[in-house]
């Protein structure tokens, strides 16, 4: 069936030209850079604008979408069907509460020290609104004594309108029981809304990360406290990304906290002045933001480029699985070593990366390979690094090496796809597609991809038609 599926979803050779057209066109407009589960969403939106006569034919759409002003039809249905709506309340909870944690200890104190009540907070891409409430509600409850302002922001004028009402099904609390939210929710008829005391400190604009300069006048982008920039990054051009970056830090106070996801540690590298606090979250003092501020002085010599990441030959591989122990259970990752577990470890290698530079963490990789070398997640993770620096080659044979240890590691299928759609293969890529949707056939679709802060739900979306 689900081949079946799969080959009527697939448009013939003339839609697929028109895809990637209107991929680029979106690409151009709004600086994303999308993945192939959403190319049929496009041409779905672009073929109801011509049924419905806003366009005559595609190529008016794409040239509509690429010269129109931003309230265009074309402009509107096209950012919808482009953008990634999958949120739920309280996502990856662990790394909220370490962040709110971070903030009780290195800002509200220092703010009532000074005399100041005032917390901003912004989510970025905050699609229907979820992240923004669940924040404003954790902050509410941390610092009831401070006035609190939570700013959303997204490219979906849809997608606010629905954060703005905020009435959620239970799918927006997967994982979370709605009816104990009691500070947070009231029940209504077809879900819960977020109480108005909630919502009046909680305000949604619409804002496009890549292409609007920051902070832009009159939309109250003053210095954040807190930004929390989470599976946001992964779709921004890599070209892009450095300016992105810089973008938030200029929208961020000089003693601040930035949250990102996991799958954007990359990204670190283009924050300057921030120290790595664990699960993502990374702190800027007033001090290190002066020292970052600070012009180079003449003569001094930057930092040399970081050299790939290296990846163990994949011709050892066979050596290393002969020798290897059988796990009970392929589908979950085994810790390193007793008492510490493997996201854990995984955390604080990121961590190690980010301070150290490229050479340090390496070294650190090197120690894991020693106490695991069987290990496919240490080789997803090095995929995953080398993916997110744009290193496509690298990271291909990284997942080709997860891939030989653990066959049916989707996270590594779909980073390999991912790394042949960069290098123009795209029927090569569309197989490796194909072997995620096998792999995650059967699986709820609220729980998480092991190996990616994603759900079975976005990955089946990313990875295939429809």
């Amino acid at each position: 069936m689900m081949a079946r599926l799969r080959t009527e979803a697939r448009p013939s050779a003339p839609d697929a030209r028109a895809t990637l057209a209107l991929a680029a066109a979106i690409h151009r407009r709004f600086g994303l850079v999308l993945q192939p589960g959403l190319h049929s969403r496009l041409l779905r939106a672009a073929a109801e604008l011509i049924e419905a006569g806003v366009s005559a034919n595609l190529a008016e759409a794409i040239a509509r979408l690429e010269g129109d002003p931003a309230d265009s039809p074309v402009v509107r249905a096209l950012c919808r069907a482009a953008s990634v709506t999958e949120t739920f309340f309280f996502r990856d909870r662990p790394q909220l509460d370490a962040l709110v944690r971070a903030a009780t200890i290195h800002l509200l104190a220092a703010k009532r020290a000074a005399g100041s009540r005032t917390l901003r907070v912004w989510s970025v891409a905050c699609a229907t609104g979820e992240e923004a409430y669940s924040l404003a509600h954790l902050f509410l409850e941390a610092a009831p004594d401070f006035k609190l302002e939570v700013l959303g922001t997204d490219m979906n004028d849809v997608a606010l309108e629905v954060a703005r009402k905020g009435v959620y099904g239970r799918r927006a609390f997967r994982g979370t029981d709605p009816e104990s939210l009691t500070s947070l929710l009231r029940p209504v008829p077809g879900g819960f809304q977020v109480l108005p005391e909630v919502r009046e400190r909680v305000s949604f604009r619409e804002l496009n990360l890549v292409r609007d300069s920051f902070p832009p006048l009159g939309r109250d982008l003053r210095p954040f406290d807190v930004v929390v920039c989470r599976n946001v990054l992964i779709y921004v051009d890599p070209v892009a990304l450095p300016e992105v970056v810089r973008k938030l830090l200029r929208s961020s106070a000089p003693q601040s906290i930035l949250a990102l996801s996991p799958a954007e540690y990359p990204a670190r590298e283009f924050a300057s002045g921030y120290q790595d606090l664990g699960r993502a979250v990374m702190l800027r003092t007033r001090t290190s933001f002066e020292a970052a501020s600070s012009p180079m002085p003449t003569g001094a010599a930057k930092s040399p480029p970081r050299d790939p990441p290296r990846v163990v030959p994949e011709k050892s591989t066979a050596a290393l699985v002969a020798h290897a122990a059988p796990r009970p259970n392929r589908n979950e990752p085994a810790a390193p070593h007793a008492g510490e577990a493997w996201d854990v470890r995984l955390v604080r290698w990121r961590s190690l990366a980010d301070r150290g530079g490229r050479d340090a963490a390496e070294r650190e990789l090197d120690v894991l390979f020693a106490q695991t070398p069987d290990s496919p997640w240490l080789y997803l993770i090095r995929g995953q690094l080398a993916l997110g620096t744009g290193d496509a080659a690298t990271a291909l044979r990284a997942f080709r090496a997860a891939l030989f240890l653990e066959p049916g590691l989707a996270a590594a299928q779909l980073g390999t796809a991912q790394c042949l759609m960069k290098e123009g293969r795209s029927a090569d890529a569309e197989r490796h597609f194909g072997k995620v949707l096998a792999q995650l056939e059967g699986e709820a679709a609220d729980a998480k991809v092991p190996g990616l802060d994603l759900t079975v739900e976005t990955v089946r979306r990313l990875a295939g038609p429809g």
